[in-house]
């Protein structure tokens, strides 16, 4: 499934990946990640929302760098329906005005 969100951009960086202990000892690695930073208007209050989606996605990382804080995007989401959860991952962007160069 797919669906579209209105924001206005933040920022994104780059996360790197590692690993670490549970408490049960068990090892968990996990892979780096690009992390998107919008605010979505709900009532006239502005809510900070974050997106990660995969580091091997380069070319939607540079899209995001182009452009400046608060930006009016409009972002494309692929949905992933879990047992308990549903995760939305950025598949594409379009600014609402020319990016910046």
């Amino acid at each position: 499934m797919k669906c579209e969100g209105n924001f206005y951009f933040k920022g994104i960086e780059e996360k790197k990946g590692g690993e670490f202990t549970s408490s049960s000892g068990q090892k968990i690695v996990y892979s780096p990640t690009y992390q998107l930073k919008v605010d979505e208007v709900i009532n006239g209050k502005a809510v900070e929302r974050t997106f990660k989606f995969s580091h091997k996605n380069n070319e939607l990382f540079n899209k995001f760098r182009t452009f400046k804080l608060y930006d009016n995007i409009l972002v494309a989401f692929d949905i992933f329906v879990f047992k308990n959860q549903i995760r939305l991952i950025p598949i594409d962007v379009i600014c609402e005005h020319e990016p910046n160069e």
